[in-house]
C-alpha cells in the first residue's frame, strides 16, 4: 500500500487500523517524512510491515533512506524496513 499524498498520519489514521488488524498489508515508506511517523507505525504493527521505497525519480533516494537511517528504531528494525521485508515477500512468490 502506498503512503498516499497526505504527509501527516492524522490524515491517514486508517493505516493504524489496517496494519493492526491484518497480517498481509504492507505500507511503503516514501511519504513518511514527518517526525516519528515511522516510529509510530512500528509501535502499532512492528517493523515487519513497512517497506522502504524511495519514490524515485520523484524524490531523491537519499531523502527516503535518510529518514530510515535517522529514525529512533533499533538497527534490526531499520534492516527489516530497508530490505529484509521485501526479500521475505519475494521469497514467498512461487512461479510455476
Amino acid at each position: 500500500m502506498d503512503g498516499g499524498d497526505a504527509k501527516e498520519l492524522m490524515f491517514n489514521s486508517y493505516f493504524f487500523m489496517l496494519l493492526k488488524n491484518s497480517t498481509n498489508i504492507f505500507l511503503s515508506t516514501h511519504n513518511l517524512f514527518g517526525t516519528n511517523q515511522i516510529e509510530d507505525l512500528v509501535s502499532v504493527s512492528e517493523a515487519g510491515r513497512l517497506l522502504f521505497d524511495s519514490y524515485f525519480p520523484f524524490y531523491e533516494p537519499y531523502i527516503s533512506a535518510e529518514r530510515i537511517l535517522v529514525s529512533g528504531l533499533p538497527d534490526e528494525s531499520k534492516r527489516m524496513i530497508a530490505f529484509q521485508n521485501i526479500e521475505k515477500i519475494y521469497s514467498g512468490i512461487k512461479i510455476r
